[in-house]
C-alpha cells in the first residue's frame, strides 16, 4: 500500500501537504524518521479490497523447534515465489503448565486452505490449531485477545540472517536466561521471529530504513516480556539485555548479524537511527536542521526516539 500524501504540521506551524514530488527529503525523512519531523494529520495509502482469507495459529511442543526453524528459513527463502503467504514464528514460557512452547501464526492472502507455501508448517504435528478460512478483522480480535490489559511490558529487537541454526542458539540463549525467572510473577516471556523477505524489501525505496533486496531475505527479532510487579522490572530488563546481546554476538560470530533494528520494536536503550547506516542518518539531520532548525521535535517533545 504505497503511501502518497502526507499532511504534516512543522514546526514552524506551517501546513504542508508533502509527497515524493513536492518535498523529496521531507518524504524520505518521513518514513522511518519517527516522530522527529512534524505531526502528521493525514496521509493517503492505495489500498485493496481483502475478502476471505486464511489464518490462525498453531501450538506445537518445543521439541520442535529445530523442525520449525528449518521450515521458517526456506519460507523466507521462498514466498517471493507466492506473497500471499505470511507467518510469525514465536517461542514462549507457558506458566500454566511450566512448559517452553512454540506457536506459528500462518496467514494466506487467499481462502486456500492449506496453501504449499505453508506446508512445511502445517506437515508439523501440532497440539492445537485455529487455522482455518476468515477475515482480516476476526485474525485482529483473535491477536488482541491475546494480549491483555494490566501488565508491565518490554520489547527489544534484532535482526539477523536467515538461517536455522542461528535461529536455534537464539533458542539456547532464549531459555537460559529464562529459566530463573520462571517464579516472577505474572510473567510470559516470549521471542518472535518474523521473516523480512526480498519480497517485502523489494518494495523498501525511497525511505530512511538502509534496507535493501540486495540484503537477502534476513529475519526480524521481537523480544516481549509481560510481569507484573515493579519490583521484578530490573531482573526483567537484565535478562532482556542479556538475550538481545548474546544473540547478537552470537549472529556477528557466525558471520549473520545485521544492523537493522525495527523501530516498532525497539529498546529506548536500542539504537534505532544508528542502525540505518551513516548515509541515510547523516540526510535525517540534514533534513531536521532545515525544516526544524530550533530542534522542536527533537528537544521539546518528549518521548520516543530522536536523531
Amino acid at each position: 500500500m504505497p503511501l502518497t500524501l502526507d499532511k504534516v504540521v512543522l514546526a514552524d506551524g506551517s501546513i504542508r501537504n508533502v509527497n515524493k514530488a513536492s518535498y523529496p527529503d521531507l518524504f524520505f525523512a518521513l518514513r522511518g524518521g519517527g516522530n522527529n519531523f512534524g505531526v502528521i494529520t493525514r496521509f493517503d495509502v492505495n489500498t485493496f479490497s481483502q475478502g476471505p482469507m486464511l489464518g490462525g495459529m498453531q501450538y506445537h511442543d518445543w521439541s520442535y523447534r529445530s523442525t520449525l526453524s528449518k521450515a521458517f528459513e526456506a519460507f523466507n527463502i521462498n514466498v517471493p515465489t507466492d506473497p500471499y503467504g505470511a507467518l510469525i514464528l514465536s517461542f514462549a514460557y507457558d506458566t500454566t503448565n511450566d512448559a517452553y512452547v512454540a506457536v506459528t501464526d500462518l496467514e494466506y492472502g487467499k481462502p486456500v486452505l492449506n496453501p504449499p507455501i505453508l506446508q512445511n508448517f502445517t506437515s508439523i504435528p501440532h497440539l492445537i490449531s485455529t487455522v482455518a478460512i476468515t477475515n482480516l478483522s476476526q485474525l485482529t480480535i483473535d491477536i488482541k485477545g491475546a494480549d491483555p490489559y494490566g501488565y508491565r511490558q518490554s520489547y527489544w529487537t534484532l535482526t539477523m540472517k536467515n538461517n536455522a541454526d542461528l535461529m536455534g542458539k537464539v533458542l539456547d540463549i532464549f531459555q537460559e536466561v529464562v529459566d530463573p525467572l520462571r517464579n516472577v510473577t505474572g510473567i510470559l516471556p516470549a521471542i518472535s521471529f518474523q521473516p523480512i523477505s526480498t519480497a517485502m524489501t523489494s518494495h523498501f525505496t525511497g525511505n530512511a530504513l538502509g534496507v535493501t533486496a540486495a540484503d537477502g531475505p534476513t529475519t526480524n527479532i521481537n523480544l516481549a516480556l509481560r510481569w507484573s510487579l515493579a519490583s521484578d522490572d530490573d531482573a526483567i530488563q537484565n535478562a532482556a539485555r542479556s538475550i538481545i546481546s548474546r544473540s547478537n554476538d552470537t549472529a556477528h560470530a557466525m558471520g549473520l548479524g545485521f544492523r537493522y533494528l525495527y523501530q516498532n520494536y525497539a529498546s529506548h536503550e536500542q539504537n534505532v537511527f544508528w542502525s540505518y547506516g551513516d548515509e541515510n542518518l547523516a540526510k535525517l539531520r540534514a533534513v531536521s536542521k532545515k525544516y526544524d532548525p530550533e530542534g522542536v521535535f527533537t528537544k521539546l517533545q518528549p518521548g520516543y526516539f530522536k536523531i
